[in-house]
């Protein structure tokens, strides 16, 4: 006789902020839910993502459907990250007008390269 691998799953908490009720949807029934709940830990992929504790403002529409439950959702929140392209800082090339340019603007377009508006 096969050996039949059987996994089962923790059971969810029901009063969890991001665990929604569906027991009651019925094939054809809908209903609409708005809740803010705090970011998990692990909320995030590679180098981006959602801080920790943040709020996630979450907007769900929860449709009964003959196969299950069809989960509609968006979620507001604040996103966390860097920039992995460059790991060192770029070359800029910049290439102006200086035929006869009038000097002030010349210096302008020159210290705005030396000094740049943001860190980094």
């Amino acid at each position: 006789m096969p050996k039949i691998n059987r996994t089962y799953t923790k059971r969810l908490d029901p009063r969890a902020p991001l665990v929604f009720d569906t027991r009651t949807l019925r094939p054809g029934s809908m209903r609409t839910e708005e809740r803010t709940a705090a970011a998990p830990a692990d909320l995030g992929a590679g180098m981006i993502g959602i801080p920790a504790g943040a709020d996630l403002q979450l907007q769900v529409q929860l449709e009964g459907v003959s196969e299950g439950t069809l989960v509609t959702a968006t979620v507001t929140a604040p996103l966390a990250g860097e920039c992995a392209r460059f790991a060192r800082r770029p070359l800029v090339s910049i290439i102006t007008p200086v035929y006869n340019t009038d000097p002030r603007w010349l210096r302008a377009c020159i210290a705005s390269v030396a000094t740049p508006a943001t860190s980094r």
